[in-house]
């Protein structure tokens, strides 16, 4: 029974020690009129700021622009689990535009193989 008034105790004064207004940049970004702009907030380099700008892109067509940021993002971190979700996401919306490159970058990422 401590235990559980003592988790109970720490939820509260954690719940107590978050104010109204402390959100998180993912929060901001979903909930902005101009996604853009609460771009700006992002620090250029950072994983993050490569991520939303991919998404950014994707989500408004621009999708040279967010390829463009495949090279940097790479040299930087990898192939990391977010370029990869926006590298997927480019070709399942530009299927329509290159079939054959959307079927190649798939068939070489889940490894299809007949």
């Amino acid at each position: 029974m401590s235990r559980f008034l003592l988790a109970a105790a720490g939820l509260v004064l954690a719940l107590v020690t978050v104010r109204a207004g402390d959100i998180g940049f993912i929060e901001d970004y979903a909930l902005a009129k101009d996604k853009g702009a609460s771009l700006k907030q992002l620090i250029p380099g950072t994983e993050d700021y490569y991520y939303y700008h991919g998404l950014y892109y994707l989500t408004t067509e621009q999708y040279e622009k967010a390829e463009a940021l495949w090279k940097p993002w790479h040299e930087r971190f990898g192939q990391s689990a977010r370029l990869t979700e926006i590298q997927t996401r480019h070709a399942l919306l530009t299927y329509s535009k290159n079939p054959q490159k959307s079927l190649e970058y798939l068939r070489n990422r889940l490894g299809v193989r007949y």
